[in-house]
């Protein structure tokens, strides 16, 4: 149990950190590959109209309401000035072409926007050679900027997928060992294989190690059926459920990085969309696939929330006796996404936690539960919330329990009396009483209390004007 404890923490300590590693991205990209080309106003409402009337000039004809939002969203003062965006949106595109369109004595001149006909798109033309060359080099700059974002965001996809293969195999490894099924002690090797591998103990470790890379070479789905058949029989729908098609799409995608330069193939179309025509499949296939930030860690939560609960279903299955243990651990694991405000992840583990309470000492229970409450606080699952605080037993809690109830039922009077109550209790734990009080507004469960009338005329009553808030949540 201590080497699937140590893979798992390993694993968690992984993600999350891959999880802040994207969220910096951005901020990568604005330091460490900064643009080394400055625009003028006017040259950077001309390079972004340019590629706005470049992909939207098809729009502009089939939805102009959508062309003008994204005429909006360029948000640049000059051309703001310039233009009138409460026109019909086709008079608008005429204005755009006549203001940044120059003309002296009938010969175009400077900057000139026009319509190729035969290709129907969009043509620019820059007289102005400084102007040109400007742009040009910020045109090409910018291509190498989209490319390195999109290095950085699809290394991260694969770095995600081979963070969460690595937990699986380590969990397939022990469960082979287990499975009846896969008899590794009537496997046979030759004498002579036997004395290459270097011994017995050796040649049992091979053939492990080569029952797995067989599961292995299945689908990521095979490896969670794998884990579902020596665990649980509801394991694997428990596992993805109705986001098992996001879950397959991931992985597609980590294939299409590594062997097909990231360009859309027909066995990715055929497996992700089933309902697109055959000549929307084909206008898809050789595009390159989309990664970005908000996609990176929806999909990071998801492989996550798989992860911790394929080694949750191991460890209850083959050691039902330790249950403190396991409880300790894997809360341990969702107390520290809930400090952080990663709240789907926490409510995942907390729920998959609370399904197994009745195994839990009551104040392992309580515990838990307002942890739980926290979680359904903090996704939206107000009705769920509702639920367990009318119908928990809360009669054993202790004075931080009953602080936390009042804090999740929103009734903040009740909560004040309490607070005070768990202040006086714990003079002798801290040096002062700023000390006490920083402790628990730190608390996720705070977040809103400590931005009611109710608290911050309890701490104008002591004289309190500012808060040191570190982020810390109820252990």
């Amino acid at each position: 149990m201590e080497q699937i404890f140590e893979n798992t923490q390993q694993f968690s300590s992984q993600m999350l950190a891959n999880r802040r590693y994207i969220k910096s991205i951005k901020e990568i990209m604005g330091t460490t590959f900064k643009l080394g080309v400055e625009l003028s106003e006017e040259e950077q409402a001309i390079f972004a109209l340019f590629n706005l009337l470049n992909s939207m000039y098809i729009v502009l004809q089939t939805d102009s309401t959508q062309f003008v939002e994204n005429l909006k969203e360029i948000d640049n003062e000059f051309l703001n000035e310039k233009l009138d965006f409460d026109k019909d949106p086709n008079l608008l595109f005429d204005e755009i072409l006549s203001n940044f369109s120059k003309e002296k004595n009938g010969v175009k001149e400077g900057l000139v926007f026009s319509v190729d006909t035969k290709s129907d798109t969009i043509v620019l033309s820059i007289k102005d050679r400084n102007m040109r060359s400007n742009i040009k080099l910020y045109q090409d700059e910018q291509r190498k900027r989209v490319e390195q974002a999109r290095l950085l965001n699809e290394t991260s996809l694969i770095t995600i997928s081979n963070v969460f293969e690595s937990l699986i195999s380590n969990l397939i490894s022990f469960l082979v060992i287990k499975d009846k099924t896969v008899k590794i002690q009537e496997k046979t090797l030759s004498f002579k294989q036997i004395e290459e591998l270097g011994g017995l103990e050796e040649a049992k470790d091979y053939l492990i190690e080569k029952t797995v890379e067989d599961i292995m070479r299945g689908s990521q789905i095979h490896w969670l059926e794998y884990i579902a058949k020596n665990t649980l029989k509801d394991f694997y729908k428990e596992l993805v459920g109705d986001e098992q098609q996001k879950f397959i799409e991931f992985f597609l995608k980590r294939n299409l990085i590594i062997h097909n330069n990231s360009k859309i193939n027909k066995k990715y179309i055929n497996a992700t969309k089933k309902d697109s025509t055959d000549e929307q499949k084909k206008e898809l296939i050789g595009n390159r696939i989309s990664v970005n930030e908000e996609y990176l860690l929806e999909n990071l939560s998801l492989i996550y929330i798989v992860g911790i609960k394929s080694s949750y279903y191991v460890t209850k299955k083959n050691f039902g006796t330790k249950r403190k243990e396991i409880f300790n651990f894997y809360h341990q694991i969702a107390y520290e996404n809930l400090k952080i405000n990663e709240n789907k992840v926490a409510y995942e583990i907390y729920n998959m936690l609370w399904k197994d309470r009745d195994a839990l000492k009551a104040s392992e229970k309580m515990l838990l539960c307002i942890n739980y409450m926290q979680s359904l606080k903090w996704v939206g699952k107000i009705a769920e919330l509702k639920k367990l605080l009318k119908e928990e037993d809360f009669s054993l809690a202790d004075h931080q329990h009953q602080m936390c109830i009042e804090i999740l039922n929103e009734n903040y009077e009740e909560a004040i009396k309490k607070f005070e109550e768990v202040l006086n209790e714990g003079k002798e734990e801290y040096e002062d009483e700023m000390s006490m009080i920083n402790q628990f507004i730190s608390w996720p469960i705070f977040k809103e209390f400590s931005k009611s009338e109710q608290f911050n005329i309890f701490m104008s009553s002591k004289g309190y004007k500012e808060l040191k808030v570190i982020d810390e949540v109820i252990d």
